[in-house]
């Protein structure tokens, strides 16, 4: 009933020029099995979650061109904060852009307004695509990428090892260039930055963190999914 109800504000709202508006004082609460669904962005908290305005939530046709996405975006006026749990992205054939179906990945936008690409499941059956935070995460915008170009250019992460993931204390970095590294949390905060292939994570806290690397000759970046125990 609880997503039923989400389903009807949607549609009292898709004839402005927003999916949905929350106003300062609205707000759209999602308990722990419940979901929210906005024009192909389905919320699926792992925890109650309140949604709170003032918040606008838009979809554009027009893909991005870094990274080159389908022909769906959907955005946020006010990023989605602290969010834990699945998110999923429900596209169509008219919305593929000539990328491959096989290779898409889903891409969020953090506070920082970077596109960052996410290890994500790809369901083509259902032409459904889905990541789980299970850390407290802000959301500004998502849409889907091909994989291998979702935060890399030309980036040559075939020549790239992390290892050990997970990891306890210092993660090693093979790769063939000298490169810089930043660490973000999944609020998007930069929390330290080497260009050491030694990356001492015992100092953080458990939990999932995103790795940039750049390779310092092309300036090209990729980013990973590092989970710290």
């Amino acid at each position: 009933m609880l997503k039923i109800t989400f389903l009807l504000l949607f549609a009292a709202t898709i004839a402005t020029a927003q999916d949905l508006t929350l106003t300062s004082t609205s707000s759209l609460s999602i308990n722990d099995g419940g979901s929210l669904y906005i024009n192909g962005a389905e919320l699926d908290p792992s925890v109650n979650y309140d949604l709170v305005g003032p918040n606008e939530v838009t979809t554009t046709k027009t893909a991005l061109t870094s990274p080159r996405s389908i022909n769906k975006v959907i955005e946020w006026s006010s990023p989605v904060e602290d969010y834990q749990g699945m998110i999923y992205f429900h596209y169509g054939n008219q919305d593929l852009n000539q990328l491959e179906e096989s290779s898409l990945g889903l891409i969020i936008r953090d506070v920082n307004s970077e596109w960052i690409g996410l290890d994500s499941n790809l369901d083509q059956g259902s032409r459904t695509i889905g990541f789980g935070f299970s850390s407290p995460t802000n959301i500004s915008g998502i849409s889907v990428s091909e994989k291998q170009t979702a935060s890399s250019n030309s980036f040559d992460s075939a020549q790239l090892q992390l290892y050990p993931n997970p990891t306890t204390s210092t993660l090693t970095l093979e790769y063939n260039s000298e490169v810089e590294t930043e660490i973000y949390n999944l609020q998007g905060s930069s929390l330290f930055k080497t260009s050491e292939k030694k990356i001492d994570f015992s100092n953080l806290s458990s939990g999932v963190y995103l790795i940039k690397i750049t390779d310092q000759q092309t300036q090209d970046s990729i980013y990973k999914k590092i989970i710290k125990k």
